[in-house]
C-alpha cells in the first residue's frame, strides 16, 4: 500500500516538470530573440532554433505525461 502512495506523490510532480520544460523553452526563445534583435543572429537561424526548441518542449512534456499515465495504469491494476 505504501508503494501506491509513493507513486501517487510522484505523479503529482509530472505536470510541474512539463510546465518547467515549457517555461525554459520560452526563456531560451526570448533570449534568442534578443540576439536576433541585436543583429547577432540571422532571421533564418532564429526561426530554426525557435522551431527546434518548441518541438522538443512539446515532445518532452507529452512523453513525460504519457509515461506517468502508463505507470499509473500499471499501478492501479
Amino acid at each position: 500500500m505504501n508503494e501506491k502512495s509513493d507513486f501517487m506523490e510522484m505523479t503529482k510532480m509530472m505536470p510541474t516538470i512539463g510546465i518547467i520544460t515549457i517555461v525554459s523553452a520560452a526563456l531560451t526563445i526570448y533570449l534568442c530573440h534578443d540576439e536576433y534583435k541585436n543583429g547577432k543572429m540571422s532571421s533564418k537561424n532564429f526561426k530554426i532554433v525557435a522551431a527546434i526548441i518548441i518541438a522538443q518542449a512539446i515532445g518532452g512534456a507529452g512523453e513525460s505525461i504519457r509515461s506517468s499515465l502508463l505507470q499509473l495504469r500499471d499501478a492501479l491494476r
